[in-house]
């Protein structure tokens, strides 16, 4: 299990502290990179809780995408729970509804900041949509933003969910085992889970309007 998200998020406070003075481009996407390999582990922590204690945990063999991309293997952590095993990746491009309706790569791309992507799925990822996964291969994606949070990025976030999972449908499908966090995104199928994560006590959003979009914050670290 991954033990030391709490070392994580003291190096990513000494990160903020060290690069200040960098220039405002430059500091954000450091910062925006740290933030999401502290959110990467705090998933795997969570799916500890869900899973069970994970039996191995294989690093990434390369860095993690440092920019959006293509899912690779070598680039994600691969935690062996006991009967199951996913992948969580940051940065990895993924197709919408149409890939999902035609069961090939196929639509618009959206680009999510961590993916969790069951190990059964990774031949199917890597060999038939070339390695964009679709939403049928997602077991949860969470969407990091690093300070200020504009309207423009809530209709992306809204739309990214749109295409991860159906909202109108009644069957109100569940996770088997229930969801990391303890949260389901509501009568969606699939049911994908999407959080957005922020790292300050800042809330984008009043209650009544995320009951109203379905949204959740996750104010961490």
């Amino acid at each position: 299990m991954i033990s030391n998200v709490n070392d994580l998020k003291k190096e990513f406070d000494r990160l903020l502290q060290n690069v200040k003075g960098q220039p405002t481009a430059q500091f954000t996407k450091m910062a925006e990179m740290a933030f999401e390999a502290v959110i990467c582990a705090k998933a795997i922590n969570e799916y500890a809780k869900v899973y069970g204690q994970p039996l191995a945990v294989t690093p990434p063999v390369q860095f993690l995408n440092q920019k959006p991309g293509r899912f690779d293997p070598a680039k994600a952590f691969k935690v062996q729970f006991p009967t199951t095993t996913f992948y969580f990746a940051t940065d990895v491009e993924c197709y919408g509804l149409a890939a999902m309706g035609t069961k090939g790569p196929a639509g618009d791309i959206f680009e999510a900041d961590v993916v969790v992507i069951e190990e059964s799925h990774v031949s199917e990822i890597l060999n038939q949509f070339g390695g964009l996964p679709a939403p049928q291969h997602l077991n949860a994606a969470y969407e990091c933003k690093f300070g200020a949070y504009h309207k423009s990025q809530l209709r992306e976030l809204l739309g990214f969910r749109r295409h991860l999972s159906y909202l109108n449908t009644p069957s109100g499908n569940n996770h088997p085992l229930g969801f990391p966090f303890g949260l389901a995104v509501n009568n969606a199928d699939p049911s994908v889970q999407i959080i957005l994560f922020r790292p300050t006590n800042l809330s984008f959003l009043t209650p009544q309007t995320a009951d109203l979009y379905n949204l959740y914050q996750e104010v961490y670290p």
